[in-house]
Order: C-alpha cells, then sequence, then structure tokens
C-alpha cells in the first residue's frame, strides 16, 4: 500500500480536527489544529529510524507529534525510542492493499508545552488543505503557492481574454514579489512546457484551447 493510500485512513481518523497538508519549509504529511494545540503526523509505510528523526524534529516545533504505520509485530524497539522522544505512534492493521480494523493509538506522546514560542512561525497556508498527504510532490498532488499563481492567473483570463503580462501581475495575487521575477520566471515555464494552461504572444496572455493533458 502506498503513502498516500494509507494516509486517507488516517485522515479519516483525524476529521474531527482542522487539517492541513504537506505543510511547506516543515514537510510535515499532516497537521491538526485543534484551538492552539497544533498536532504533526508523519505517515509512512513502515516504523523505521528515518521517520522518528523526523518526528523528534516535528516535536520541536508541535504540541504533539505523532507516527503513523500499518501495526507490526516486530515494534517494541521502535516504541521505545519514539518513548525517549516523546513521539506518539497511530496504527492500523494492513493486508496488501487493503486496510482493516481502526486506527489505534499504539503509543501516546507527551505533550510539549514549549512549542507555542516556536510554533507562532509555522504557517498553515489553506491551499495546504487541499495537498494529499503522503503523497510525493512529482506526482502533481502537493499545491503549492505556484500552482495557486497559475490557477489565479487562468481564471483572470477566462474573465478577461488577452490580457498583458503586466495587466495580469497588477491585478492577480502571485507568489511573485517583482513584476520582473514575474515575467522571467513565468515566460520560463511556459517555454519549458511546466505552463500548459496558457502561453504569451506577444506580451499578450492567451488560454490554450487544448487541455493540458494533450499538449507536449
Amino acid at each position: 500500500m502506498k503513502e498516500k493510500e494509507l494516509a486517507k485512513y488516517f485522515i479519516d481518523y483525524l476529521s474531527c480536527y482542522d487539517l492541513y497538508f504537506e505543510i511547506p519549509m516543515l514537510k510535515v504529511d499532516i497537521v491538526a489544529k485543534h484551538n492552539n494545540i497544533l498536532m504533526a503526523f508523519e505517515v509512512k509505510t513502515s516504523l523505521n529510524f528515518r521517520v522518528i528523526e523526523q518526528a523528534a524534529y516535528n516535536y520541536n516545533w508541535f504540541n504533539y507529534s505523532y507516527i503513523c504505520v500499518p501495526w507490526a509485530q516486530n515494534m517494541n524497539f521502535a516504541k521505545r525510542v519514539c518513548s525517549l522522544f516523546g513521539i506518539g505512534i497511530l496504527t492500523i492493521h494492513v493486508s496488501g492493499n487493503m486496510a482493516w480494523g481502526d486506527v489505534n493509538e499504539y503509543l501516546k506522546p507527551v505533550l510539549n508545552r514549549s512549542a507555542h514560542s516556536l510554533k507562532r512561525n509555522i504557517k498553515l497556508p489553506e491551499y495546504s488543505k487541499r495537498s494529499i498527504a503522503g503523497a510525493s510532490g512529482s506526482d502533481g498532488t502537493t499545491i503549492t503557492p505556484f500552482k495557486i499563481t497559475v490557477e489565479n492567473i487562468v481564471e483572470y483570463i477566462k474573465k478577461n481574454p488577452d490580457p498583458t503580462i503586466k495587466e495580469v501581475f497588477e491585478n492577480v495575487e502571485t507568489h511573485y514579489h517583482s513584476f520582473s521575477s514575474a515575467r522571467s520566471s513565468l515566460y520560463q515555464w511556459v517555454r519549458n512546457g511546466v505552463i500548459k494552461e496558457f502561453y504569451f504572444d506577444n506580451g499578450i496572455v492567451k488560454l490554450n484551447d487544448r487541455p493540458a493533458s494533450e499538449i507536449q
């Protein structure tokens, strides 16, 4: 079972909270917010030292840090290590590509009371709610400021056909800090085929008529 499929079961379990996925900078799979409490969850297909290290790092910033993994019989030593760092463990039984039973809190985490001095620096952008937890950013499932910029530009062109690039920058919310950086970056990504939704024609921004999947 892939991580993004496994993550769905834990997301259902955590659905009572305000959830954010694939948080930028910290690269946390799932963040759950409840009032002033922030909880970090790392979803992995096995409980290994790499995910423990990531969860231990998350514990510095969040009130609670969890690891979400399939249940296994040989988890006792990893459980002891996690307990040393205050990390919690959520498990679910997995067989092949199927999960069954309920999510279980295999190990309770320790509250990090000092996290309040650091978590003020954690940004939880609304677009992170649209990402897919546990998915690779390369498969297009992680929402980024760049993707939001492209979406905003497309929506503007639909309502205001054939604008200039300067007009777009003056009227569309983007993640760029200046017109020159926006122009050079957008031209580059259109030229390289990363942006397929629109193109430039003598300084005019035009929507592509064909679906992005058909554009080479």
